[in-house]
């Protein structure tokens, strides 16, 4: 975004020259909010946000250029800071890609607003005393995140709209794509984010509609390169289902090609993106974006933070993660498997062991080391994770036998490899049903189940959870599962404590906060007379609706004592 595409007020604020400073200030953030809402914002919330007609702090000045003046500024929650959403010339809001924050965080006192899941903005308090802000001329055009929509159902440019210039060149869909869009590329490395084409099902030769923010002038441009949907489409669903990607799905997806740049030019790269799905819900707001790597496995996020929402599905993966696009690709061949997959593999990694814990013919190792092993967020499935005393951690290795315990070996590999290191695993008891340790690991862990460990293992454990949960330890002990992962635990037995002693049947102190923990920041019809901490921070974010999906931990408390603990990795209600 450069300088000149900041908003000149005069232009669009309606001038108050004759009134005071508070109804002028209030008629600015009015006309900032109204501005808003006739964008159609629909792909942005729903959020707590800061809508203001103010000047851009430092950190906004740096990250996207903004003028000092004042200027409409929506600022959202995202991860440690904000993204910088500001009103252009045009009467549309810019906002920056999904990448890194571009603000700083917003605090509490300074949300004066909400956008709702339709991406509708609504001010916490009314402002009295002022006028809707008349709509702009593009504005009667229908449109999407402040880009008009050209083209007619038949493939018709709207009346009233025009072409002005053209071009040609390939085009992709990546992070700054817009809405509904495609990105297309000019031979001078010039690229144009707001392409609509002709046709949803594009192809080369076929025609798109160029433009910027608010624009009703379109760049005719060509479409040229080899077809998104051809051979090459067929092979980025092909690799998903021999990398055996059983823990993603079900949920929509859209396959397509990135277009990265490179020391040597620029080279495709299969890329599937997957919406954040969580116990049979979809959530399209957030998706998981995967890269095929070059070994022909796909890389996929531990989590969908900072992600961009699902644009264009154009295939859907099942509940064992098959991927199956939504039309058949005729006149293409089927791609061949690759030397590492005639190994049993899950997710893209290669199981090393045979059932009488040799390795398999044709696997070797290079090297050897050893060290603790565990199990977190990043584990790959059906493996452990392990440390080295100089820091370094192996998240894909294969401990010899399932009920490992310490002197036992572990392989560890990489994704799509076939050599491994020997590992020794030290610092572990038994991993046996009947050696269930008395530990409680604030608060992700208790005896030997934890979030993220795969659901095989804790089956091999602790045997079939029953309908109610295990009975274990004069007390109750419930496992949630989604994807091959355990996701959630409840106990209720005094029987795990931590290393001073807490759990069940403890007290806490009176109070508002305890080692980060809110006390009833919980509420649905009454308050739930629990503790509550959100994420993974010293201090908890918002209990709301608008931190679902993240990591929660609840302590109920009954007459006083401590009754039961609730962790969920991707908490919704």
């Amino acid at each position: 975004m450069t300088r000149r595409t900041v908003l000149v007020l005069g232009a669009l604020l309606v001038p108050a020259t004759a009134c005071g400073h508070q109804r002028s200030h209030a008629q600015a953030l009015r006309t900032c909010v109204d501005r808003w809402n006739q964008g159609n914002m629909s792909s942005w919330g729903p959020a707590p946000v800061n809508v203001a007609f103010r000047r851009p702090v430092a950190k906004e000045r740096a990250s996207i250029e903004l003028s000092p003046r004042r200027q409409c500024i929506v600022s959202i929650p995202a991860g440690g800071g904000t993204w910088t959403c500001v009103l252009v010339d045009t009467g549309a809001y810019w906002c920056p890609p999904l990448h890194e924050p571009t603000g700083p965080p917003l605090r509490n006192k300074n949300k004066n607003a909400t956008i709702d899941r339709r991406g509708g903005l609504v001010l916490h308090s009314p402002l009295k005393g002022t006028h809707p802000t008349p709509a702009l001329a593009w504005q009667r055009y229908p449109h999407l995140d402040g880009f008009v929509q050209p083209w007619t159902s038949t493939g018709r440019l709207r009346a009233g709209l025009r072409f002005k210039g053209k071009g040609r060149g390939g085009c992709v869909v990546v992070d700054e794509t817009a809405l509904s869009a495609i990105s297309c590329l000019t031979a001078r490395l010039r690229r144009y984010e707001a392409c609509f084409p002709q046709w949803q099902d594009w192809r080369a030769g076929d025609l798109a509609a160029c433009a910027g923010l608010g624009s009703t002038s379109f760049v005719r441009w060509r479409i040229t390169g080899p077809d998104p949907d051809a051979q090459e489409l067929r092979t980025c669903a092909d690799r998903w289902n021999q990398g055996n990607m059983v823990g993603w799905g079900p949920t929509p997806a859209s396959v397509g090609l990135a277009r990265l740049r490179t020391q040597a030019g620029e080279e495709s790269r299969c890329v599937v993106a997957l919406a954040a799905h969580y116990k049979r819900h979809v959530y399209r707001d957030k998706t998981y974006v995967c890269m095929l790597s070059r070994v022909g496995a796909y890389v996929c996020p531990t989590n969908v933070e900072g992600s961009p929402p699902l644009r264009q599905p154009n295939a859907a993966t099942d509940e064992h993660g098959v991927l199956t696009l939504d039309k058949p690709l005729k006149g293409t061949r089927p791609t061949p498997p690759l030397a590492w997959q005639q190994y049993p593999h899950v997710d893209g990694f290669v199981e090393p062991w045979t059932s009488r814990g040799t390795l398999r013919a044709g696997l070797r190792f290079t090297g050897q080391g050893r060290g603790g092993c565990f199990v977190v967020a990043e584990t790959v499935t059906f493996g452990i994770s392990c440390l080295a005393r100089d820091g370094r951690r192996w998240d894909a290795c294969f401990p010899q036998r399932r009920n490992w315990r310490a002197g036992d070996v572990a392989a560890c590999g990489e994704l799509g490899g076939i050599r491994f290191m020997r590992w020794t695993i030290t610092g572990r008891r038994s991993g046996s049903r009947h050696a269930d340790p008395p530990v409680l690991v604030p608060w992700h862990k208790i005896g030997d189940v934890g979030l993220g460990d795969p659901k095989g293992r804790v089956l091999r454990e602790y045997g079939k959870e029953p309908e109610l949960g295990y009975r274990l330890h004069d007390g109750r002990i419930q496992v949630g599962f989604d994807s091959g992962r355990v996701t959630s635990i409840w106990f209720s037995t005094r029987y795990y404590r931590t290393k001073s002693g807490f759990g069940v049947g403890r007290r806490i102190p009176a109070g508002r906060r305890w080692h980060g923990f809110v006390w009833n920041a919980w509420v649905r019809e009454k308050p739930c007379s629990c503790w509550v901490k959100v994420g993974l921070g010293k201090r908890s974010l918002p209990a709301t609706a608008d931190n679902f999906l993240k990591p929660w931990f609840f302590i109920n408390v009954r007459r006083g004592r401590v009754s039961s603990f609730y962790f969920a990795s991707k908490f919704v209600d």
